[in-house]
């Protein structure tokens, strides 16, 4: 029997004995860029920009790669996935060194997926790039009242009007 888990593929016998395991991770595949859920035999780490790119539907791969590659070891070394799943206000503001991401979060925000489009909106703000105010204003007027990319776009354009 299979079971498949979040972490994993596991082979069971009829006593309920894990006979094999396989352990889910992502990586850039190269040269295209995408990611690549993989199974390796020992738990692996994930790397946190190929989920990133998946979560946001990244169309251009290879630019994506690019841009992360135009990161610092330091800055990539220090990325949490968990800083992108938290929401609320005043937002943890990453780092500057992060900036290039911007395009594919504003790309995301654009999307007629609404799973892209609320994850991109939802972190737009945590940027702390004049591309982000300048998108979000214009994205503003066309937003649906009451939905919950107008609550985004707004609570991020009051969070940005408070600051010094």
């Amino acid at each position: 029997m299979w079971v498949a888990t979040e972490r994993g593929v596991n082979q069971i016998d009829r006593l309920f004995h894990v006979t094999w395991s396989g352990y889910w991770y992502e990586e850039f595949e190269l040269p295209s860029g995408r990611s690549q859920t993989r199974l390796s035999a020992t738990p692996k780490v994930s790397d946190p920009f190929a989920v990133l790119g998946r979560e946001l539907g990244v169309e251009d791969w290879v630019a994506f790669l690019r841009a992360v590659e135009n990161i610092s070891p330091a800055e990539r070394s220090n990325l949490r996935l968990y800083d992108f799943h938290m929401y609320g206000f005043p937002t943890q503001r990453l780092s500057h060194g992060l900036n290039g991401l911007v395009p594919f979060f504003i790309q995301a925000s654009r999307s007629q997926g609404e799973v892209f489009r609320l994850f991109g909106l939802s972190n737009l703000c945590k940027f702390d790039d004049p591309r982000v105010q300048a998108f979000l204003f214009d994205l503003e007027p066309n937003t649906v009242k009451g939905s919950a990319d107008q609550r985004y776009v707004q609570d991020c354009l009051k969070a940005r009007e408070a600051q010094p």
